[in-house]
């Protein structure tokens, strides 16, 4: 894929064309992270996530510090489950980066990159640095941005940087963000483990408390029946207050 309309000329009137090789269409979403993260002030928080899989259970704004600027914060996907365990993260991070670092980073729990929060301008800094991961690298398999995400992270990488003094992860069950896909499919259990109560469809974290934000909710089929059904729930009603009266 290649961008769109990013790039626009002033002197021509118009847009130049995506110079740039192709690249997949998972990484080519940061580079629009990017361009919109511009449009936010300095003293901004910006949450990026895969919205398509994820479920708001509870305003996640309201749990995080109000000052951020030099922070960002990414998430486990399972309190277990480590780069090499996993043959899809294992890939990863081999076609994108020398292979020393498979043997280096693989040993950590593996982080998702559909979820990241942080101030303006360490969100700006970390969507530079995926684009430059794509540049650098020339992976184009789906998936590459995984790869670069937990490279990023788990290599110390982004620190040091004068917008990023501190770069955080969420432990699985114990931070805003639930990320089901690991924990899943290398089959463990919701509710078994605690994170569901009985025939609730609310996802807890370890502490009891509802966790404010899940994501890859699809996962699970019971958790999908519930939150398909709120939406169409919800789509109906909003129809019924804005349709044309007869």
């Amino acid at each position: 894929c290649k961008v769109f309309k990013m790039f626009l000329h002033k002197e021509i009137g118009g847009y130049l064309p995506d110079a740039r090789p192709n690249r997949e269409i998972g990484m080519i979403r940061f580079e629009y992270y990017w361009a919109w993260a511009q449009q936010y002030t300095s003293k901004s928080r910006i949450f990026l996530l895969d919205a398509e899989d994820t479920w708001f259970q509870l305003n996640p704004f309201t749990q995080l510090p109000t000052n951020m600027s030099t922070t960002i914060v990414t998430f486990q996907e399972s309190s277990q489950t480590t780069i090499n365990d996993d043959a899809n993260n294992r890939l990863y991070l081999r076609e994108g980066h020398e292979r020393r670092y498979l043997h280096r980073l693989g040993t950590d729990v593996v982080l998702t990159s559909g979820a990241t929060v942080g101030g303006q301008p360490a969100i700006d800094t970390y969507t530079r640095a995926m684009v430059q991961q794509t540049d650098d690298s020339g992976c184009t398999i789906f998936g590459c941005e995984q790869g670069h995400h937990n490279f990023l992270f788990h290599g110390n990488f982004l620190l040091g940087s004068p917008n990023i003094q501190q770069a955080k992860i969420g432990k699985f069950g114990d931070s805003l963000v639930m990320s089901l896909a690991l924990f899943i499919l290398h089959g463990q259990n919701l509710r078994t483990s605690g994170f569901v109560k009985g025939a609730s469809d609310q996802v807890l974290l370890n502490t009891g408390a509802i966790a404010p934000i899940v994501h890859e909710f699809d996962k699970d089929d019971e958790i999908q029946r519930s939150v398909e059904g709120r939406k169409t729930t919800a789509l109906l009603k909003e129809w019924e207050e804005i349709k044309p009266q007869k």
